[in-house]
């Protein structure tokens, strides 16, 4: 089915060795490289954040109307405004970029 390359099939003449100067190119690529990656994880996890937040907000209002959470109104209301900003900067964003 599959075969897996083992080192001792592998030719000496394929591996590289990499010079000083190219080791501290590669050495601040790879370090761009994670640079990049922790932003996105950074952004990832904000947008999980806000979309925790968003549907905690849109949970309280079927919690209010079927008793489940005893608030007042205006917490519930405070919900919906949250809720509905939030999911508008969604959509802006996905229509937008």
């Amino acid at each position: 089915m599959y075969s897996f390359a083992t080192l001792s099939s592998i030719p000496p003449t394929s591996v590289a060795v990499e010079s000083p100067e190219k080791s501290a190119t590669s050495e601040k690529e790879t370090q761009l490289t994670r640079q990049e990656a922790a932003r996105k994880l950074l952004q990832q996890k904000r947008l999980l954040a806000r979309d925790a937040v968003m549907y905690a907000a849109d949970l309280f209002i079927p919690g209010a109307v079927t008793g489940w959470l005893r608030t007042e109104p205006a917490v519930v209301g405070a919900a919906m405004v949250v809720s509905t900003l939030l999911g508008s900067e969604d959509i802006w964003m996905r229509i937008n970029g």
